[in-house]
């Protein structure tokens, strides 16, 4: 029996109906077993401040924790892109 690999998939849209958000669910339910891939929800981080390093927000240290969890696994990373944007 193949090792699990365990897998956090990141949404870039916090919209509940998003394709980005529908693409991960369908992926995580057509992985095969040894793959289990989770969303990792970002709604609840609040924005990024260096001077929280030593002391994070709680909502930090759990996402911090579910990725590192996955690091002997992978992180996917469904964004969203605008239709025409164009790369700066």
């Amino acid at each position: 029996m193949p090792q699990t690999r365990n897998v956090a998939v990141l949404v870039g849209s916090l919209r509940k109906d998003s394709f980005n958000r529908k693409m991960a669910q369908a992926l995580a339910a057509m992985a095969p077993e040894a793959l289990k891939l989770e969303i990792v929800e970002i709604g609840q981080l609040p924005h990024y401040n260096q001077d929280d390093e030593a002391n994070p927000p709680a909502a930090s240290a759990a996402f911090r924790q579910k990725v590192a969890a996955r690091r002997r696994g992978a992180v996917r990373h469904a964004r969203v892109q605008p239709l025409g944007a164009r790369a700066c």
